[in-house]
């Protein structure tokens, strides 16, 4: 989310209980104020407090911290920003200052760069571009912790934050766009590449020394990562991050589907959701993202804790806030039952220590708010309307984050596949937890409460192995007949708490139910003869199937939308042409050349009377097999490089024998031209150094895979000094 100066609060919970699954740490959650230039009510401090937070994050921009020149203020900005935080003090919040955005003077030199008075009192220069020097940005943080490092501010100000989605080349703009393989960018063309992820780290570091120089018992939060960037994280520690941060700061929002091929296009997706739209492993998984990222931690044997210092659901009746509402009023109650959720499922999760809510208060819509996809949910995430007065969602958030955590059910809910039912129960975990009921009422005539009546151990549903408990259960339930089901969680002092109710039930398929593909699917054939086999389940009385395939060609993920070769695929087949039985079809189309790109299908089917039951499109991304030749991905040099003869890295192909690599520049076209052997490939990656220097300016790259075929890089451009 963008940022200018925020707020946040935080509610600290503590709990002792026996130790069974995962512990309760303590919880801090807050609230962010509006970052936009206009004032905030006189009585922002009230508000902030009636949300249950006690502690206020404030972004300082650097660029305007120390905008003419290093160590020296503008008159106003002491004054401006020791209100803000006396302010907080006064309402018994901490503050938490994260800082971001590089003064003209100090950034890293980029065309048409112009520090002239006139530029800076306009703000006109590029204050998203990152640093040159990182002692700069480090002696920046030294100021700002110093002043505040007083027996005025000591006990307030608790910790430092470098910098804001540095992921993104919204906030770190020196770079070309990633051009890792689709599944390390996350969907979306707009993260950074690997030199300036050793660049970012190179600030965590240097942060880490400043403040900790000033007073070692101060916080510095890195990462500040948006989406589920977990390509960025790695990179971090192999640039030598850990041991530099005492907490990894996210961003975790519910997805918003971009893709307009995606049946959910439009829709914002619950807290336990996962809408897959291809190649991104978790793209729009709020909780399997997060766990992978404390996953990818643990890896590296770091456990600092998580902080999410932007977290949070747009109320937008144009997305439908989180499900098709289309109307003010149900967005806004859709809201505040996904902040309900959220917070439960940050209190099961025993790593995160500080959630902060974006953002107090709606702001006003952009002027590409009906163009702008993204501009759209970015007016609607506050616990407040535009006018201050108070959504629904603030008397949840109130409630919850000082509550109890309770169990929050996750399956079954609302309306249910009959075919595809799982006949398992499954809820978040509550810390310290020693066992569940599950309690069912089935709303028959009469009603059968207590159709279910099950005690578990945690152990014996499986909680003790994540933050989700899973329950197999083998009672049979109808069509069409509603059922309510509640949760009760028992502790070890005698205690327990109630879920609220959830209620579903299961139905007769409106539509044939699509099995495989979905999501990615890895094939094991070259391009020229790809198509997976399609499997559904068979739909009662059909008579016939016609299955819609559309795919791309050639190969090329990342551009298969803009210049590949669109192709529609559309056959009628009978049960026995569709080798139908009792549970599954299954239906390989011969001689269809899909190539390796986002596709999608569906299937219709016809009845004896004539009528249709058509499945929604459901969106799938082929890959292919690491057994076979693929084009290798070039990770550097990328953008400004500090060398003529610069190390050339990229990802190793399994069964590559050799590469060549292909150099022109201004000294000449192939000024690098040579074959090098697979020995200088880790499992990893690749990496080679040549001798023979490029010479001055622009450079353009290639890599080729050697072995029974040869297969080419896209191409990556670099200027060197």
């Amino acid at each position: 989310m963008s940022i200018l100066i925020w707020l946040l609060g935080l509610t600290s919970l503590c709990f002792s209980a026996t130790l069974y699954a995962q512990p309760l740490t303590p919880k801090l959650f807050g609230v962010q104020l509006r970052n936009d230039d206009r004032p905030l009510p006189e009585n922002w401090p009230s508000m902030v407090q009636q949300t249950g937070s006690n502690l206020v994050r404030i972004p300082v921009p650097w660029a305007w911290f120390e905008l003419n020149s290093k160590g020296n203020s503008p008159s106003w900005f002491w004054p401006n920003l020791d209100s803000m935080v006396s302010k907080a003090k006064s309402a018994n919040q901490k503050v938490l200052i994260s800082v971001f955005s590089t003064p003209c003077w100090a950034t890293v030199n980029y065309s048409g760069k112009n520090c002239t008075a006139t530029t800076l009192a306009t703000g006109a220069w590029k204050y998203n571009m990152p640093p040159a020097k990182a002692s700069d940005f480090a002696d920046a943080l030294t100021r700002l912790a110093t002043h505040y490092n007083t027996s005025t501010y000591k006990s307030t100000v608790i910790a430092y934050e470098v910098w804001n989605e540095p992921n993104t080349i919204t906030f770190w703009a020196n770079a070309k766009r990633r051009t890792l393989p689709f599944e390390y960018n996350d969907g979306y063309p707009f993260h950074v590449d690997r030199a300036s992820i050793k660049a970012y780290t190179q600030l965590v570091v240097a942060g880490y020394k400043a403040v900790k120089a000033v007073n070692p018992n101060l916080k510095l939060l890195a990462g500040s990562i948006a989406g589920n960037d977990l390509y960025f994280l790695d990179e971090m520690y192999k640039a030598g991050a850990q041991g530099y941060f005492d907490a990894l700061s996210l961003h975790p929002y519910p997805s918003i589907i971009q893709a307009a091929r995606h049946p959910f296009y439009g829709r914002a997706a619950n807290m336990n959701d996962c809408f897959s739209v291809g190649a991104i492993t978790y793209d729009g998984c709020l909780k399997q993202g997060v766990e992978a990222f404390r996953q990818k931690m643990l890896s590296y044997n770091d456990n600092k804790p998580i902080w999410f210092t932007e977290f949070g659901v747009s109320s937008t009746p144009d997305w439908g806030g989180v499900g098709v509402s289309k109307t003010l009023g149900a967005s806004e109650q859709a809201q505040a039952s996904e902040a309900f959720k959220m917070i439960h499922l940050i209190k099961s999760w025993d790593f995160v220590e500080a959630a902060i809510w974006y953002e107090l208060i709606n702001r006003p819509k952009q002027a590409d708010y009906s163009t702008n996809l993204w501009a759209q949910p970015e007016a609607f995430f506050g616990l407040y309307r535009e006018d201050s007065s108070v959504k629904p969602v603030r008397a949840t958030y109130q409630s919850e984050v000082k509550a109890k955590p309770v169990p929050v059910q996750l399956y079954p809910a609302g309306e249910v596949n009959k075919q595809s039912y799982t006949r398992e129960f499954s809820w978040q975990s509550v810390p310290n937890a020693t066992g569940y009921v599950l309690w069912l009422n089935y709303q028959t005539n009469p009603v059968q409460n207590g159709k279910i009546n099950r005690y578990v151990t945690a152990a014996q549903a499986n909680c003790a192995t994540g933050y989700t408990c899973r329950l197999a259960d083998t009672t049979a339930f109808a069509s069409n007949v509603p059922s309510q089901w509640w949760i009760k969680a028992f502790f070890a002092d005698g205690t327990t708490r109630d879920s609220s109710v959830a209620s579903f039930k299961l139905i007769e398929p409106a539509y044939p139910t699509l099995i495989s593909p979905k999501q990615n699917v890895v094939v094991t054939t070259i391009a020229e003869a790809n198509a997976p086999t399609f499997i559904w389940q068979p739909y009662p009385n059909a008579q016939s199937y016609r299955i819609w395939i559309r795919g791309y060609k050639p190969f090329g993920v990342e551009r298969a939308d803009l210049n590949g070769e669109e192709q529609v695929i559309s056959n009628t087949l009978t049960p026995s042409q569709a080798a139908c039985t009792t549970t599954t079809c299954r239906y390989k189309p011969p001689s269809v050349n899909l190539g390796y790109s986002p596709s999608k299908w569906g299937v219709t089917a016809v009845l004896s009377n004539g009528q249709e039951r058509i499945s929604p499109t459901q969106a799938f991304t082929l890959y292919p097999s690491k057994t076979l030749l693929t084009k290798p991905a070039q990770i550097e040099p990328e953008g400004m490089v500090t060398t003529q003869r610069p190390t050339y890295a990229w990802l190793p192909v399994a069964t590559a024998t050799a590469y060549r690599l292909w150099v022109n520049s201004a000294a000449g076209a192939g000024v690098i031209n040579i074959t090098i052997p697979s020995s200088v490939c880790s499992i990893s990656e690749c990496r080679y150094t040549p001798t023979r220097a490029v010479g001055k300016g622009d450079a353009t790259w290639w890599v080729t895979a050697i072995g029974t075929q040869e297969a080419v890089s896209e191409g990556m451009v670099f200027r060197a000094p």
